[in-house]
């Protein structure tokens, strides 16, 4: 499993529940913002042992994905609770990057933050993929 084409697998698998909330305890999410993580920490490695947990609870490889994009809904999720502007429900959550292209990832973060709203960066700004040139 590697690519998730609009986010079809994770729609066809369901998240190992148990194996979820024990990723969520990772002291990397409790970590106040700003911070930034990348492949050495979230890369092929911790896929393979995702993967290999998801297969030894019983699920399938979709149940793997379905496990990893449940986990990072509910760790942006969660950070955007705990650090993200208090208690103002009207305010917009604009995401971009590779997840806002996967429509089950945002779908699972529009219902965790609800009643604010998730917006594509492309739709507000100008097109994500430029961001670095512009900056």
């Amino acid at each position: 499993a590697t690519f998730d084409q609009d986010g079809e697998r994770a729609r066809h698998g369901r998240p190992v529940s148990k194996l979820l909330e024990e990723l969520l305890a990772d002291p990397y999410f409790g970590q106040p913002p700003p911070k930034s993580t990348g492949r050495e920490r979230f890369g092929i490695e911790y896929a393979d042992k995702l993967l290999a947990r998801v297969k030894k609870a019983g699920g399938s490889d979709n149940d793997a994905i379905a496990t990893a994009t449940a986990l990072t809904a509910e760790t942006i999720g969660r950070a955007i609770a705990q650090w993200g502007g208090g208690k103002d429900d009207t305010a917009e959550v604009v995401i971009s990057g590779g997840g806002a292209k996967n429509p089950a990832l945002v779908e699972r973060l529009a219902a965790k933050i609800q009643p604010r709203a998730v917006v594509l960066f492309d739709q507000v700004f100008f097109d994500g993929e430029a961001k670095e040139a512009v900056a």
